[in-house]
């Protein structure tokens, strides 16, 4: 009986689609990709809905083309929805930019994104910027930790421990380590111990021999 609803539901969208609309289009096409062993329609649908100015439809028709290896194609796509304002888009078209060494062009659509709050963006963003040497990839990396981006806690631990800010790096990597990260819990005895040693260093200090 459910199957006997879905198929009911699929004739209406493709009635729909085969109308002009490019939103039954762009369901069509996530319909059949759902429940077809082959996805040559579906693509065929998505692309339909894109060329008709369906917004999630470039991005996903993108997507489609980068998995089959066309990165010009979809570029081109990925660049046609970030027009329109589709955040993921503008997440994506910096990730093909950096495979070309593009970075500066890669940078500005990074930041376009986070600017619109994309986590995944502020962490890429925050790795450009440290391997700029850049003091402003801290803010990114933790404006992405706080919003639950693990490699950011993970990246903004490390990069307070290198600044010799053991007890917000144990904080960081904590937290990094929570949410499942490897090299996280690894990385916490490190701080723990130049924590150990930094203390003992103090203590040192304090219990110098008398002068005279």
């Amino acid at each position: 009986m459910r199957f006997g609803k879905r198929a009911k539901a699929e004739r209406a969208t493709r009635q729909a689609a085969e109308a002009g609309d490019p939103q039954a289009m762009y369901d069509l096409a996530k319909a059949l990709l759902s429940s077809r062993s082959t996805t040559a329609e579906a693509d065929a649908w998505c692309r339909r809905a894109a060329d008709s100015g369906h917004v999630e439809a470039m991005n996903s028709l993108g997507l489609t083309l980068h998995a089959r290896g066309e990165l010009a194609e979809a570029e081109t796509w990925f660049r046609k929805a970030a027009a329109h304002g589709h955040v993921e888009a503008m997440h994506n078209v910096p990730l093909l930019l950096q495979l070309r060494g593009e970075f500066a062009e890669a940078k500005s659509w990074f930041r376009r994104a986070a600017a619109n709050d994309h986590p995944r963006a502020m962490y890429n963003l925050g790795v450009l910027l440290r391997d700029e040497g850049s003091t402003e990839a801290q803010t990114w990396f933790r404006r992405a930790a706080d919003r639950g981006n693990v490699d950011a806690m993970f990246n903004l631990g490390a990069l307070l421990f290198d600044r010799g800010d053991y007890a917000q790096a144990e904080v960081w990597l904590q937290k990094a380590a929570d949410n499942g990260d490897a090299d996280a819990k690894h990385n916490l005895g490190v701080v723990r111990m130049a924590q150990l040693d930094n203390m003992q260093v103090i203590d040192l200090r304090h219990v110098r021999p008398d002068e005279g």
